[in-house]
């Protein structure tokens, strides 16, 4: 199944409406990473479900849908966030104890981005005048 991410501006309040909330949770598994952000694992498009979705915002609100790849990298999120990424956008990657600051790195920085083929890798380039002695 695809991820998106979703994204709500609120030209009024700035709060989030239960109701478009309530709406993103029922698309499929979802977890709301920031305060009007959300990833949502779905067979919809972007556009089904920014079609389903506007119906809960304001007019003068702005609403961001976009397909993820499996390129991705975090930090800072909680255990329960990092787990959501693991099974929804990089389930054959075991999470690791760096993941989300749960006891590895201060940073907590995730790189989940899958290997560069071989064929894709830069070469070292030779110097003019260096030798394999090296002097």
């Amino acid at each position: 199944m695809k991820v998106y991410v979703v994204g709500c501006g609120r030209a009024r309040s700035g709060r989030t409406p239960a109701a478009l909330a309530q709406a993103i949770r029922q698309l499929g598994a979802s977890w709301q990473c920031r305060d009007s952000t959300w990833l949502i694992q779905t067979t919809l498009s972007a556009v089904e479900i920014l079609d389903r979705l506007k119906e809960h915002v304001e007019l003068a609100d702005e609403l961001l849908v976009a397909r993820l790849s499996e390129e991705i990298a975090w930090s800072g999120f909680p255990e329960d966030g990092a787990r959501w990424l693991h099974e929804h956008i990089v389930p054959g990657r075991p999470p690791s104890p760096d993941d989300a600051g749960a006891g590895g790195s201060p940073s907590g920085d995730v790189d989940a981005r899958p290997p560069e083929p071989a064929s894709l890798r830069r070469r070292p380039e030779a110097r003019p005048g260096a030798d394999a002695g090296g002097a």
